[in-house]
């Protein structure tokens, strides 16, 4: 090629645990990607603006140049790809893999994963056209292997070190959390699912059944073709799977809550390109900007499946989404002691522009302000839950850290070293903690009640409990990106609507 190639910084991916490869992509395939761009550095995570720019403003200023697109565009279009029209910092390219190998210098496999799933897969690293090094940052959706879990058991008993009881109703939920009143009317909440939506038979079965109004839910494929989950087969069949009892309880719980709210239900592939998308349509593909996200999946961000330039570019998004004012509530996964497993925390909940959630251990009476995310209780409750630091993102100023005492219980297996208070190291998740431990959360699912973990749906109850607090001022306020205020303002405090008094406290 004129001008030679260079490697795509941190676009390098491994083998899928598990994986092996069957076969080869047809060179007459079609192919979807999306392709980040570079843009102006945005400001750091300890200088968030006292006032949340316009959509229209955050393009202008930090949008990706337009010449810089248009010399892309040009580039794509003389390897025979098509595109479609940049947003942001993004553009959409279509071709057949044929052109899609030659151009970016990966041989395109499918690949059979352990569970059976066929997929299109690579290895190794991109090359571009140098012309591009400095405009191009991530090429994804050549590489389909699942990268989105739900680190729960969302359809299964209560485990058994915890005592059973029953699934907790939008109402229990409401008299934990000290809801505020009202129904969150005037607000646009947005939920991420991956791979499958709910059934909105079941949504009204579910409402009707807790005697709520039936909110204004919109689910939205973001590249994917059936959004919502097909019609159950017939009678005599197996029950729905974990991941539709998971969705289905997510959308329920967040639509019951919020009643009032315009509620998004944006679903996605489980890849890194449906993770970028997803991210932009939140950023870009709304007018207004929902108030908060809702994001209950994730994956170790230490994961070698994930690529650098992955991490980098969702981490982009979530920032971008923060200065609009959109507070993205990301669910932790409870096993994040990396001393005990090895294990590192959750990506994208430990990026410095998402609130993590963590799942309380158990609840003390009906005040969840007076539960710790490690309750003393030896190894076994050590291994649920336990502060951790990121290993990818450093911890920005205003994460204070006060914390009760030291992150484990001392004297255990998972207990690692105290985490220090000053700012420095990586940034330590969870901010906060919701349903968990022996208590699931109510749920319809093909027309029959269920029950879903309640570690899966605590970044659920947090973004119902935000919007809640929007609805509720007698005074309206723009949205903010509210993780400063958690740790006591921080730079950009100013305009964060507080809790009301009979709010529960941070369990930070």
């Amino acid at each position: 090629m004129p001008g030679g190639v260079v490697e795509l910084d941190g676009s390098a991916r491994g083998p899928a645990s598990g994986a092996r490869r069957i076969g080869d992509v047809r060179p007459d395939e079609e192919i979807e990607l999306t392709l980040t761009l570079r843009g102006p550095d945005l400001p750091a995570a300890d200088a968030a603006p006292r006032a949340s720019p316009t959509r229209g403003e955050l393009e202008a200023r930090y949008g990706a140049h337009p010449g810089a697109v248009a010399t892309l565009v040009s580039v794509l279009a003389r390897s025979g790809l098509a595109t479609t029209t940049p947003s942001g910092r993004s553009l959409g390219v279509r071709g057949r893999a044929g052109a899609v190998q030659a151009l970016f210098g990966v041989h395109l496999g499918r690949y059979l994963s352990p569970g059976g799933r066929v997929y299109r897969g690579r290895v190794g690293a991109v090359v571009i056209p140098a012309v591009l090094r400095d405009v191009v940052t991530g090429v994804f959706g050549l590489d389909q292997r699942c990268m989105a879990d739900r680190d729960h058991d969302a359809s299964g008993p209560a485990p058994s070190r915890f005592p059973a009881g029953p699934p907790l109703a939008p109402e229990d939920l409401e008299t934990r959390y000290a809801f505020p009143p009202g129904d969150a009317s005037g607000q646009t909440v947005a939920v991420a699912e991956f791979g499958l939506g709910p059934r909105r038979s079941d949504l009204q079965l579910f409402c009707q059944k807790h005697e709520r109004r039936l909110a204004e839910v919109t689910t939205l494929g973001v590249g994917v073709a059936r959004p919502q989950r097909p019609r159950p087969p017939g009678s005599g069949v197996e029950g729905p799977d974990r991941r539709a009892v998971a969705v289905t309880a997510d959308v329920e719980t967040l639509a019951s809550l919020c009643s009032g709210a315009k509620i998004l239900v944006l679903v996605a592939p489980p890849t890194q390109k449906g993770w970028i998308d997803l991210l932009d349509r939140v950023v870009w593909g709304e007018d207004p900007p929902p108030v908060v996200l809702a994001l209950a999946w994730g994956r170790c961000e230490g994961d070698p499946d994930w690529s650098a330039s992955a991490q980098r570019e969702i981490d982009v998004r979530l920032h971008l989404a923060a200065m609009l004012g959109t507070t993205v509530c990301a669910s932790v996964g409870p096993a994040t002691s990396t001393a005990s497993t090895g294990r590192t925390p959750d990506f994208p909940a430990t990026s410095p522009f998402a609130v993590s959630v963590g799942a309380h251990l158990r609840v003390e009476g009906a005040d969840p302000a007076v539960t710790s995310w490690c309750t003393p209780g030896g190894a076994e409750a050590a291994s649920i839950g336990c502060w951790s630091p990121s290993t990818v993102f450093g911890r920005p100023s205003w994460q204070s850290l006060a914390l009760p005492g030291a992150p484990c219980p001392p004297g255990t297996d998972a207990a690692g070293p105290p985490l220090s208070p000053r700012p420095g190291g990586g940034r330590v998740v969870p901010d906060l903690t919701a349903v968990g431990g022996p208590h699931r959360v109510e749920a319809i699912v093909d027309g029959r009640a269920r029950s879903s973990d309640g570690a899966g749906c605590s970044a659920v109850v947090w973004a119902a409990l935000l919007a809640r607090i929007y609805g509720a001022l007698a005074t309206p306020r723009p949205p903010r990106f509210v993780a400063p205020l958690l740790y006591g303002g921080g730079p950009g405090g100013g305009g964060v609507p507080p809790a009301p008094a009979s709010s529960p406290a941070p369990t930070a």
